[in-house]
């Protein structure tokens, strides 16, 4: 989809770069682009990439889209609040989407949803408890 002008969407990719220290010739190698122009314009807001190679970026940077696309995501959260708010047989989504803007940190927890996933195997409950062991003493060197 091909964004012009006003329509330009704000997103996080830059930033999400920088943070993993990559070069855009890089990210543009593993998005298989022959230039660096198409991540440029991801960058930039005035290209949306598809949603295969929006969650190649959200594997690479390690964050999820909805932090990624941050300004999209509540653009459409807003969208989905006014259809469905006077609606009674939609009110759960309404509520849903109370319940996550008030942020308990479990609306988007990719290791909480693993954790409570009950076919979870044992090498992926290890790789939750060592996230949450090095979250833990990240958080103790805080105070």
């Amino acid at each position: 989809m091909h964004i012009g002008g006003k329509n330009k969407k704000q997103n996080r990719l830059w930033l999400a770069r920088k943070r993993r220290s990559l070069r855009q010739k890089q990210v543009a190698y593993i998005l298989n682009h022959h230039t660096v122009d198409q991540v440029s314009r991801y960058e930039k807001g005035t290209r949306m990439p598809t949603l295969e190679t929006a969650l190649m970026l959200q594997i690479i940077y390690r964050q999820p889209l909805h932090l990624l696309f941050k300004g999209l995501f509540e653009e459409l959260q807003n969208e989905v609040r006014r259809k469905t708010e006077g609606s009674p047989a939609l009110k759960h989504i309404t509520e849903d989407l109370a319940e996550t803007e008030q942020g308990d940190g479990q609306n988007f927890c990719t290791y909480s949803d693993l954790a409570n996933t009950p076919a979870a195997s044992q090498a992926e409950l290890v790789h939750v408890y060592r996230h949450v062991t090095k979250l833990a003493k990240k958080l103790a060197h805080l105070r």
